[in-house]
């Protein structure tokens, strides 16, 4: 989270770049326009390009140096995805660790370790190293219940073990939201604490059209399957009745 971020949620003093104190430090300013950020890009590309390059807006900089492969004279998109995300790095290294870090030879780190990834995505395409068909790549974004319905978001999460949750109306509108500390349980039972919890409070708010949403197929397989396979998780009857009922 840039300073900006942190400073509208009142989690520093100040929204400025702490590095250059020129600026305030949007996340444009840490991965291009601070002072540490500009003396790597100026070593990895031409300098008719300069004038161009950081003169731009976020998205269309980011979009035109993704897109084509010439857009930095000769520098590949996976080069400028390497660059952007060590910058990133580099600077929470220098705002959360040790204000004074600075990386040694950074441009020769980044063009390693662009050629690292590049290698492997190319034995990875080709099936030598990386089974790619047990993979599958799904876009995820929040949708609206139907007319009259509420959704629940549910998650849950080890180390330590929490969960959280929050009800939506059909028009996006917040309702009611938790989180819980779990203590000690395996990961499978942390979602489905968790989806315990949104479940009586969605009954406790009055929601009975209710749609639920959750990250883990395994929890839905558990839901799905008959009682037994859920007895290591310790779950009442009254739980496995609600989500029936719901």
């Amino acid at each position: 989270m840039s300073n900006v971020n942190r400073f509208a949620r009142g989690l520093v003093d100040s929204p400025k770049c702490k590095t250059c104190w020129n600026m305030d430090e949007d996340v444009l300013h840490i991965i291009r326009d601070c002072h540490h950020a500009k003396s790597v890009w100026y070593t990895v590309f031409s300098i008719s390009q300069r004038t161009t390059f950081f003169s731009q807006p976020l998205r269309e900089w980011l979009v035109s140096n993704l897109k084509n492969a010439s857009s930095l004279d000769g520098i590949c998109p996976s080069l400028f995805v390497a660059t952007t995300w060590w910058l990133w790095r580099w600077r929470n290294t220098r705002c959360f660790v040790d204000m004074n870090f600075t990386p040694h030879k950074p441009c020769d780190f980044i063009k390693a370790q662009t050629l690292a990834f590049t290698k492997a995505f190319s034995s990875g395409q080709k099936g030598t190293t990386i089974n790619t068909s047990l993979k599958k790549e799904i876009l995820i974004c929040w949708k609206s219940p139907s007319n009259g319905w509420v959704k629940l978001n549910v998650d849950g999460a080890v180390g330590p073990v929490g969960g959280g949750g929050l009800l939506r109306d059909c028009r996006g509108k917040w309702i009611e939201g938790f989180s819980a500390n779990l203590r000690w349980c395996s990961s499978v039972k942390a979602e489905l604490l968790a989806l315990q919890k949104g479940l009586r409070l969605a009954w406790h708010t009055g929601a009975r059209k209710l749609e639920v949403e959750m990250d883990s197929q395994v929890a839905i397989n558990l839901i799905q399957e008959p009682y037994k396979a859920n007895q290591a998780h310790c779950f009442s009857a009254l739980f496995l009745w609600v989500v029936k009922t719901v």
